[in-house]
């Protein structure tokens, strides 16, 4: 999970330091959140006890989050803008958090 996490956290920071245009900005950082939405589903079948359902929800999350952001053109001095799937991923990771029993990086930071 931790793995999964950073690896996400390294992909969209990488995504966001190229220069490029918003739509392939956007695109790029959606591809994170959807390629972290897969590694999470392959974890889930692995994961014991609340951790499952934890990291499918979280997962789902990432899903929703990848779609609004390809979609979506972020407001005015944003570079990229969760909207209303920010509270559903937050809560999410925070689920995760507290059956990994430790923070996971902030990945929406």
């Amino acid at each position: 999970m931790d793995t999964a996490a950073y690896n996400q956290l390294l992909a969209m920071a990488l995504a966001i330091g190229d220069e490029k245009n918003d739509s392939v900005l956007r695109a790029d950082a959606a591809k994170t959140y959807q390629r972290f939405a897969d590694h999470l589903s392959l974890i889930v079948p692995q994961a014991q006890g609340n951790l499952g359902p934890a990291l499918r929800e979280w997962a789902t999350a990432s899903t929703a989050v990848a779609r609004y952001i390809a979609e979506k053109k972020p407001r005015p001095g944003i570079v990229i803008d969760f909207g209303p799937t920010e509270k559903r991923w937050d809560a999410a990771q925070k689920a995760a958090e507290k059956v990994c029993g430790h923070d996971l990086p902030d990945l929406d930071q």
